[in-house]
């Protein structure tokens, strides 16, 4: 499962399930890998990939989709201050006229915060589990909130998103944050990154990337149960994870046109040397011939 984070430096690789690995631990991947872009360090957004992977019975790790419904010990979620998980920003809307996450809560509806955007391959991958439970849960209490908070300048541009919408077969509501005013009042630092907000205003699930489907749909399934909503009749999902093939060892970083991505403060991102020997030189290359279609 994959997705982008903020941090100052390329995208990173994380274990597929955050809850697993201790705050250190995960602080020290996104630093490590994460990829960077023209903001301030500290709000650099970038990719995460969270390594669908298991440990089998001699230690070594191995693909697995096994659904995990619930995570045993998952680290508490932290408390907002009231009005912090909102809508934040004078950004244009889709599919739906402006609203804030609080009227939807004082409804008793659950609202879904999803950020995204348009060009990210991790976004793209989530979306078709975002219709199946918009069509599941619109008319049981569940609010999905797609909050655009683009990578690259193209990605600001309201019709680039409305096609992209139109496209993808969005109906759910989509708001930009080209200031990243919500992204910030959230503290999210991750594309795609899932916010389950209650009826009280107070966070009930996040997860960060792609994968534990069927644990995000039973957190969901909660949610709208604590809030008076009846979903007992929906069946629930079956896909937890995305498929990988089992000879890959590795899952492919983002590739970027140009070095002005591929080196940051902490080295070389793109692991390609022999292309990034020296910025602002012509270098001529030699195709040795190992590659074997």
């Amino acid at each position: 499962m994959s997705c982008r984070t903020m941090a100052p430096l390329p995208r990173m690789k994380s274990p597929k399930y955050a809850f697993l690995w201790s705050p250190f631990a995960l602080v020290t991947v996104i630093t490590a890998i994460a990829c960077g872009v023209d903001l301030d360090p500290a709000d650099a957004p970038t990719q995460i990939v969270f390594n669908p992977t298991a440990t089998n019975e001699s230690g070594g790790a191995e693909p697995t989709n096994t659904p995990v419904v619930k995570p045993t010990h998952p680290p508490p979620l932290p408390t907002y201050p009231e009005g912090v998980l909102e809508v934040k920003g004078d950004g244009r809307w889709l599919n739906s006229e402006p609203f804030k996450i609080a009227d939807k809560t004082a409804e008793s509806k659950v609202v879904l915060v999803d950020f995204w955007t348009f060009t990210c391959v991790n976004c793209i991958r989530t979306l078709s589990f975002l219709r199946e439970w918009h069509a599941k849960y619109l008319d049981r209490g569940l609010v999905i909130l797609g909050v655009h908070t683009p990578e690259f300048e193209f990605e600001e541009v309201y019709e680039n998103v409305k096609d992209a919408v139109e496209r993808d077969d969005i109906q759910w509501p989509i708001v930009q944050d080209n200031d990243y005013d919500t992204w910030r009042s959230f503290g999210n630092r991750y594309w795609p990154a899932k916010y389950l907000i209650g009826i009280d205003g107070q966070l009930l699930y996040r997860h960060f990337g792609e994968g534990a489907y069927v644990e995000a749909e039973h957190a969901i399934r909660d949610a709208l149960t604590e809030a008076g909503w009846d979903a007992s009749d929906i069946p629930i999902g079956s896909v937890n994870d995305p498929e990988r093939d089992p000879t890959a060892n590795r899952v492919t970083r983002e590739l970027y046109a140009g070095y002005q991505r591929n080196y940051s403060q902490s080295g070389l991102y793109a692991g390609q040397e022999e292309y990034y020997i020296k910025p602002d030189v012509t270098r001529e290359y030699e195709d040795i011939g190992l590659y074997t279609p």
